[in-house]
């Protein structure tokens, strides 16, 4: 999992998000992002360390996505700023799972991985058709 979350901090580098990394907070203490500032605060001490990698990229998704205000990580895919930055998280952890996999995953096994919230299942399908450029998974 340390690979993924090293990659999704090289994807903050290329897009020039400054990140700083907390190993004293509380483990449910959410990661946060300052768009406007394009800077992110990860709680590396998280309840759910396999999940870091894409807490992390939703952070950094909330940048590229020019969101505004202070955001803190949040999956509730019912906001339309959170279902946009899980969405692009997505993207990001499919991207560098692609770059070393050439075959296309198994969604569950890929949530199952990454934690990622159940109900995102139907966004991780897309994600993964997009991704590997194919009609039906």
């Amino acid at each position: 999992m340390n690979e993924y979350l090293t990659a999704v901090l090289n994807v903050a580098f290329n897009y020039n998000i400054s990140y700083e990394i907390f190993n004293y907070l509380n483990d449910e203490t959410p990661s946060a992002a300052l768009p406007e500032e394009r800077r992110i605060a990860i709680n590396a001490n998280w309840f759910k360390p396999n999940q870091l990698p894409f807490v992390v990229a939703h952070e950094i998704a909330h940048v590229i996505n020019d969101d505004d205000g202070y955001l803190s990580f949040h999956a509730n895919n019912k906001l339309k700023t959170e279902a946009s930055a899980n969405k692009t998280a997505i993207e990001i952890l499919l991207h560098e799972y692609h770059r070393r996999n050439d075959d296309m995953p198994n969604y569950v096994q890929f949530m199952h991985d990454f934690e990622i919230p159940n109900d995102l299942e139907d966004c991780v399908k897309s994600a993964i058709l997009d991704e590997y450029d194919c009609d039906y998974m």
